[in-house]
């Protein structure tokens, strides 16, 4: 009787001493506006969104004009719209998270953030005078867009993202990854050029 009650005792202390199964961490976020699903990567203490955000909203393009592009590379967009274009519960990184990110950068292909070289839409002239004209795909009711004014440039080349840091009104910094050893840069420029959003949980 003692020798099963002394068996009994172990095989619940064993069971208790044993750690239990973590649940998985989450590998993906579906945006509940669009249905879109898109993957996660975890680095450091944050999840990142490991594909450029597809939402579409005003102030935001397709490389060229195309939506096969967006489905591709994601869209384009200018500061202001990107200042809100991620989820509820996410937010545009500022440059303190972009600068815990580049070091990882190095490792993208291993870490999963998987940098899209989708390139920008850049506007000719300061904001506050040309904005109105760089929103529109064609200008001054221009039949062709090379009278436009900006120019989608470096698909394919690099990648330029948006962050959450204003320098001053109409100038933003945004970051540049680019070439075979994604070599990071941070740099401003005015707020109606295009560039991609990497979405940050809060």
């Amino acid at each position: 009787m003692r020798f099963g009650l002394v068996i009994t005792l172990l095989i619940t202390s064993i069971a208790i001493a044993a750690p239990s199964k973590k649940a998985p961490s989450k590998k993906t976020f579906k945006d509940p506006r669009d249905g879109h699903t898109y993957r996660i990567v975890k680095i450091g203490n944050h999840n990142w969104l490991a594909e450029n955000l597809t939402y579409k909203t005003r102030g935001s393009y397709c490389y060229n004009d195309d939506d096969k592009n967006c489905g591709k590379y994601g869209r384009l967009y200018t500061w202001k719209a990107a200042m809100n274009a991620c989820p509820t519960g996410w937010k545009l990184p500022d440059r303190k998270d972009w600068n815990f990110l580049s070091k990882y950068l190095g490792a993208s292909k291993k870490n999963g953030f998987r940098v899209k070289q989708a390139g920008q839409r850049i506007c000719f002239g300061n904001n506050e005078m040309w904005s109105p004209y760089c929103e529109a795909t064609k200008s001054f009711g221009a039949s062709s867009q090379k009278a436009a004014h900006f120019a989608y440039e470096d698909m394919d080349k690099s990648a330029y993202f948006w962050t959450g840091t204003e320098e001053t009104t109409y100038i933003a910094t945004f970051v540049t990854i680019g070439g075979y050893n994604e070599r990071y840069a941070e740099r401003s420029i005015e707020e109606n050029n295009a560039f991609s959003v990497r979405c940050i949980e809060k």
